[in-house]
């Protein structure tokens, strides 16, 4: 639709008027027209309304001192919003660590905890101040289904053709719709009356036009355009209402978004006329695209916004609002909490802060503070300025009988008014001096799976137990057992700069594994042609992942895999290679049966194999331990997809043995816990534990006390900047 340029408009207004009449309607007109323009120019990822239930859960995972980067991402690639937001603060802040193959997993990880805090707090306050009828509420959540929609169905093509960049195949979906969002965001009591057409009908670019001087493509493609990223991003967003067959020729990003553009039009049913495009477009046969529709649609389906019942869909938004108010006071406090822990120089300032604040938020007459001492078996007695001496000189071993030591292992709260656990021991009888009162409870510090120590609070009556729970307790608590995780009068490490320690242990370990490899090798050739032979060769391979470990550990600078190497193998030669290795001295002595169900094709994962080799092999040790002679062991992969449309692949180790008790389960990944001769647990599983996190893997335990156990180890499909501990620190760090 053409409009005519401001300069016009005012010459024929001015040959027009005469007298006060003329002249004030030329005022009121030319003033409109000013207000337009300037709307028109105003657009910015920063006034985006985010989904509310995505930010909610955003400024939950901001709570965790010690959350997973892959879960934050996962929370992100809900909402087109929060991705804008996050890229473009990205793009003034660290522009040199984006990767437009994986614009938000490199946005967040170059912007750090308290900014990503501070975006989506932004994020939660916008909302919350946005007065939203019941109108324009449903308009966005259409407007957040067909974003779903859209990023599902260009990830799932992209992995139908083998696009390489799935993030940025799902973002560039999306971002389909950003232009209409950004308009929505500025005009919200405007947008919704203006737009008569269906979402996806070229209609609206005239009504958008007419009604604000720009239409959501040009305003899409601007924002993403601002991004600088060496994309087609913004070309798909251009283009999005030429004719397909106009794309055929097109870049590879730019024909996905068209045809997922298409697909979007009918969200929850394949149109027949769909394969011909595909096949035009993508070279996709019908087959093919019907399974790659199906899994996009298995993961928005369940989102589908068309309810009539908009005064419930208002209800719930506003109930979501007050739920994110009072995460942003919590945070807030958290935040306070923080600095001021912060501000102190040394661990007996930190002391000092800690003991105040915990004073301040609970009704304790006296604190105490136990902290882990070096190696994490012992904790002693650790006196802010002003106390007594003679705390300094108690201290307990996690296997104590005491309600500290049980506390710390059972990672709960706690406290001396329990009558099934009296009498107290004289440990116990010593803190309750200390601390001058009645009773007593303590609470565990965790930080993941750290355990940084306790905190014994002085109490005047049971009925103060209660108050312990408060949100604001718990907050203090992980910024406490954060502050604490690395002892405060210890100077941290250069980023990626492993101890002087582990490596000098690792020098002197390498000089005996090097002596006996040449012996395995002379060994080798003396029974050259014998039945022992295989056995030798075994033996030489377990010394070589010996050195491989002690690597991993104490070289973080080191590739994942270096160039000599073989590539990557796939999940099920992995499991039968780690089948085999241990047949002979794991299996075979106690007649074990040991059967794998690995999926096909299967392809090989970004994840370091010796990780995830040695992780299988911890967790076939515990379960053959666990066994008893003639038991049976399942070893299985399977790929699959999480709600956000990430592929993961799934080691399962399964047994038939006695199982695990619920008390020892609930704190199975803890370095305290041990049932060798009853279950799984023990060491062993604590180091799975930290393996799978250097990978961004998960480890999950089910188990039924007399019917086996089954753990899973899940990862990834290709994870970006993860692979060896120094890299974990390094993020830990610069959050």
């Amino acid at each position: 639709m053409p409009v005519s340029s401001p300069v016009g408009q005012t010459q024929g207004f001015l040959a027009h008027g005469a007298g006060f009449f003329g002249l004030s309607f030329f005022f009121r007109r030319l003033g409109r027209l000013v207000q337009r323009m300037a709307r028109s120019r105003g657009y910015d990822s920063a006034q985006l309304l985010a989904a509310p239930h995505v930010t909610l859960q955003m400024l939950g995972a901001c709570q965790d001192l010690s959350g997973a980067p892959g879960e934050l991402r996962e929370i992100v690639l809900q909402d087109s919003a929060l991705c804008a937001r996050l890229v473009a603060t990205a793009v003034k802040t660290c522009p040199e660590c984006l990767d437009p193959a994986a614009p938000v997993s490199s946005a967040l990880a170059g912007l750090g905890r308290p900014l990503i805090r501070s975006l989506a707090l932004q994020a939660a306050k916008q909302l919350i101040d946005t007065p939203l009828d019941a109108t324009q509420t449903q308009f966005l959540r259409e407007l957040w289904f067909y974003s779903q929609a859209a990023g599902s169905l260009c990830r799932s093509l992209a992995e139908a053709i083998a696009y390489p960049d799935l993030e940025e195949a799902q973002l560039t979906g999306m971002m389909l719709n950003l232009g209409m969002l950004a308009l929505f965001s500025a005009h919200h009591q405007d947008y919704p009356r203006l737009i008569s057409g269906s979402l996806g009908n070229s209609k609206v670019l005239g009504e958008e036009q007419a009604g604000f001087e720009t239409d959501h493509c040009r305003t899409g493609a601007a924002l993403i355009s601002a991004w600088r990223l060496d994309s087609f991003m913004a070309e798909a967003i251009r283009y999005l209402y030429l004719d397909p067959r106009a794309c055929r020729d097109s870049a590879v990003l730019v024909r996905i978004a068209r045809f997922a553009f298409e697909l979007c039009k009918s969200p929850l049913t394949l149109l027949e006329d769909s394969a011909a495009l595909g096949k035009e477009l993508l070279d996709l046969d019908s087959e093919r695209l019907a399974v790659a529709f199906e899994r996009a649609a298995v993961r928005y389906r369940a989102l589908v916004p068309f309810d009539s019942r908009q005064d419930e869909c208002s209800r719930e938004v506003d109930r979501i609002c007050r739920r994110m108010n009072s995460l942003i006071f919590s945070l807030a406090e958290l935040e306070g909490i923080r600095s001021r822990l912060a501000e102190q120089s040394d661990r007996g300032g930190t002391l000092v802060a800690a003991r105040a604040l915990y004073l301040h938020y609970s009704p304790a007459r006296e604190i105490l503070f136990f902290l882990a001492a070096p190696g994490g078996e012992q904790f002693e007695g650790s006196p802010a300025s002003g106390q007594s001496r003679r705390l300094r000189g108690l201290s307990t071993s996690l296997a104590g009988s005491n309600l500290l030591a049980e506390a710390l292992r059972s990672g709960k709260l706690r406290h001396s008014f329990d009558v099934s656990i009296q009498p107290l021991s004289v440990f116990d009888r010593q803190l309750l001096e200390l601390c001058g009162t009645p009773g007593m409870a303590i609470l565990p510090l965790r930080l993941g799976a750290q355990l940084p120590g306790a905190v014994v609070l002085g109490l005047e009556g049971p009925e103060e137990i209660e108050t312990l729970g408060l949100p604001s307790l718990h907050q203090l608590g992980r910024a406490v057992a954060n502050t604490f995780a690395v002892p405060a009068d210890t100077p941290p490490l250069p980023p990626g700069e492993p101890s002087i320690l582990p490596r000098q242990l690792a020098h002197e370990i390498r000089t005996p594994l090097a002596v006996i490899n040449n012996y395995m090798k002379a060994l080798g050739l003396l029974l050259e042609g014998g039945e022992h032979v295989e056995a030798i060769a075994a033996m030489e391979n377990e010394v070589r992942r010996i050195g491989d470990i002690l690597a991993y550990f104490t070289e973080p600078g080191e590739p994942l895999l270096k160039p000599a190497e073989e590539p990557s193998p796939a999940p099920e030669n992995l499991v039968h290679s780690v089948a085999e290795s241990l047949a002979a001295t794991l299996f075979a002595p106690k007649h074990l049966e040991i059967t794998t169900d690995c999926a096909p094709a299967i392809l090989p994962l970004a994840a370091n194999p010796l990780v995830i080799r040695q992780i299988l092999v911890n967790l076939l040790k515990n379960a053959a331990e666990a066994l008893a002679d003639g038991g049976r062991i399942v070893v299985a992969t399977r790929e699959s997809l999480t709600s956000a449309g990430e592929r993961q692949v799934i080691f399962s180790v399964e047994d038939n043995g006695p199982g695990i008790e619920a008390a020892i389960l609930e704190n199975l990944f803890s370095p305290v816990t041990s049932t060798k001769g009853e279950g799984h647990a023990g060491l062993g599983l604590h180091i799975v534990k930290g393996l799978a996190d250097d990978i961004c893997a998960r480890v999950n335990c089910q188990s039924t006390p007399g019917h086996g156990t089954r753990f899973e180890l899940i990862i990834p499909r290709a994870p970006k900047g993860v692979g060896s501990p120094s890299q974990r620190l390094t993020n830990d760090q610069r959050q």
